[in-house]
Order: structure tokens, then C-alpha cells, then sequence
């Protein structure tokens, strides 16, 4: 159902109606969102919210620490390797992202969302994290699911009057994402691939008719992909970033070559492609090694980095690219987006000092 309300949406919708729905759908979920954690330590404080968040903090303190250990699935060196890479792509070249931000009315406007953005991703752990934790100190470790510990938690937890918002909810976050990221992948599509080969004639209604049969290809291959998601050994979010490590990674790092350098050629952009999908599938799906995967996307990622610049160097381009500027939107940038940055930045870093050893966990 999700599959072809979202596949029919992102077809004949197209970006403005993925942006209406966005937009519903993120206000929704900062409600239902904060519903779980709420009623969660009520029911954890046996009716007193107060008396939850005692117990929470009392019982298994170290649960609270965000300063994984080696041994742990996210070990803390990982947020300056891995992860670290892994959030320039996501808030720098994510298509997801970008094309929001691209369409947004001016420089200053697009700035606003982005640090909008940074600002609610700080708060995530409340939404995202808080219910694993109550739902650790309910049921326990044995709970033999884990990926299904949430939908447990929201059927014991929220009072029925709620149930259905909530239904309703992650029925609209979902598609809102699902239909989001169709639309993404068909405009990638269009203007990278079919236009430049096959669409240089044809005009822009053509085109939007090409994509939206390319929407309902895209969706149809999703929804047969998305149930064998269940048999990853490790949960989704591992499997997730495990295979989002593929792809992510050699974008970002050819994108940063393309941003600071002006002669390094094209095909060192290929040849960094090949070089960096080959070698992480070889690391991760054939050869055995301890080597955390998020450690070897970082090495990996600065070894492409210096191949590309070798190939710059030895075989530059004739003449320097030169960025065209369009002009079709204000580039004036906002004029509060260094404060604003530096207030997002300190609230992620307090953060963590809050989740670590020395706050809470401690």
C-alpha cells in the first residue's frame, strides 16, 4: 500500500507536492514522535512522568552514554572517520537534501532550512534513541526482534485514543520519504542520463512524462527489494549504512575534488568510482578483516582522494573549469548564518557531553 500511494504520489505529484507533504509530515512527527517517549516513561514511572525519567536515569546509567566503546556497533573513533564522511554526503550531496534545498527561493532561504534542519537533527535522540532506552528498561535484553522493539513499545505505551494518529503518522512519514527520495532518483535520471543521451530535442513535458514511467519503474523495483530487508543479519540500520557506504562515500569524495581543485579531469572521477566500489565490496563481502567498515570507508575514501589527485597532476585538463553562476536566484547568503551555525554546533557537542560520562551516564 505504502509502495503505490507513494510511486502514484511522486509520479503525478512531483516536487511541489512532495514538498506539501514534507512539510505536514515533518510537523506531524515532531508530535507523534514526542508522544512515545512521553507516555513511554510514564508507564516506565507507573503513571509519573517525573518518577520515568528517575528511573531511567537511575537504573543502567551507562545505557545513556552516547560514547560507544570499541566493542560497541558504533565505536565513538567512528564520528571522526566514518561517520564523519558519511555526513558530509548526507548534508552535502544527498539528493534527498539537495533538491530541497535547490529549490528554495534564495541562498539566504536555503541556508535557513538546512541549519533549520541541523537544529532539529541535534534533538533526534529524544525522538529516536529515548524509546530504545525505555524499552530496554520494560522488556529487557531478551527481546528476540530487536528491529521490532518499537511497534512493541507504541502498542503497550500509547493510550488507543492516540493510536490511530500514530498509525496515521508513520503511515504519512513513510511515504513522505519513500516518494521523496523516487522523486530524487527520477530528476537524477532525467537530467544526468536520459536527457543528455536520448532527450536533447525533446521538450520539458516530454521529459516529465519520461519520468514519471521511470517513477513507476523505480517504485516497482522497490517494493519487490524492501521485504528482504528483514533477513539482514544485523538489523536494518547496520545493513543500511553497511550498503549505503557503496555509494555514498565515492560521491562525496569526487564531489570534493570537484569543489576545491579546477584541473583534475573526469576520468580521474571515474577511475576514483571504480576504485573505491571495488575495493570496499571486496573488503566487506569477500575478505575477512576486523577493521570496522566505517574505519575502512574513511582510509578508503582518503586513498581515492589522493589517486584522483595524482591523475590531476599528471594528466590535468587543458583549460581550468570555471563555475558558470545562472543568477536565477538571490545569492545574497544570510547574513545570521555564522551564529546560527555556531549555536547548532554547540548544542550538538553539549549534546554529547550530556549523554556521556560526564552528564547523564555518569
Amino acid at each position: 500500500l505504502l509502495g503505490a500511494v507513494g510511486t502514484a504520489y511522486a509520479a503525478f505529484g512531483g516536487l511541489k507536492a512532495v514538498a506539501w507533504s514534507d512539510t505536514l509530515n515533518g510537523f506531524l512527527l515532531a508530535i507523534g514522535g514526542c508522544l512515545i517517549p512521553f507516555f513511554g516513561l510514564k508507564l516506565l514511572g507507573k503513571g509519573s512522568f517525573v518518577q520515568g525519567c528517575r528511573q531511567l536515569v537511575a537504573h543502567h546509567p551507562e545505557k545513556l552514554s552516547a560514547i560507544g566503546a570499541a566493542t560497541d556497533p558504533l565505536p565513538f573513533a567512528t564520528l571522526f572517520t566514518g561517520i564523519l564522511w558519511s555526513h558530509f554526503y548526507y548534508w552535502g550531496a544527498n539528493q534527498g537534501i539537495m533538491q530541497r534545498v535547490l529549490g528554495a527561493q534564495s541562498l539566504a532561504e536555503g541556508q535557513k532550512g538546512m541549519l533549520l534542519a541541523g537544529l532539529l537533527k541535534v534533538f533526534t535522540p529524544f525522538v529516536a534513541i529515548m524509546p530504545g532506552l525505555i524499552a530496554y528498561h520494560l522488556y529487557g535484553e531478551g527481546f528476540a526482534q530487536p528491529d521490532l522493539i518499537y511497534i512493541k513499545l507504541v502498542q503497550n505505551v500509547l493510550p488507543a485514543t492516540f493510536m490511530g494518529f500514530f498509525v496515521a503518522v508513520m503511515f504519512g512519514v513513510t511515504l513522505s520519504t519513500f516518494n521523496s527520495f523516487l522523486n530524487s532518483g527520477t530528476t537524477l535520471f532525467l537530467l544526468n542520463i536520459y536527457q543528455p543521451r536520448w532527450g536533447k530535442a525533446r521538450n520539458e513535458r516530454a521529459l516529465v512524462q519520461k519520468g514519471k514511467w521511470f517513477t513507476i519503474v523505480l517504485g516497482a523495483i522497490a517494493m519487490v527489494a524492501a521485504p528482504n530487508i528483514m533477513h539482514a543479519k544485523a538489523g536494518l540500520y547496520q545493513a543500511f549504512h553497511t550498503l549505503h557506504g557503496l555509494f555514498a562515500f565515492p560521491i562525496i569524495t569526487v564531489l570534493l575534488v570537484g569543489y576545491t581543485t579546477r584541473r583534475v579531469p573526469a576520468v580521474a572521477a571515474k577511475v576514483g568510482l571504480l576504485f573505491f566500489m571495488s575495493t570496499y565490496g571486496l573488503l566487506q563481502f569477500v575478505l575477512a578483516n576486523a577493521l570496522h567498515f566505517l574505519h575502512q570507508l574513511a582510509i578508503i575514501s582518503c586513498c581515492t582522494l589522493l589517486l584522483m589527485l595524482i591523475i590531476g597532476r599528471i594528466w590535468p585538463r587543458k583549460r581550468p573549469y570555471v563555475l558558470k553562476v545562472q543568477n536565477k536566484v538571490p545569492l545574497t547568503p544570510w547574513r545570521h548564518r555564522h551564529v546560527a551555525s555556531v549555536v547548532v554546533l554547540f548544542l550538538m557537542v553539549g549534546m554529547y557531553l550530556l549523554f556521556s560520562p560526564l552528564g547523564l551516564a555518569g
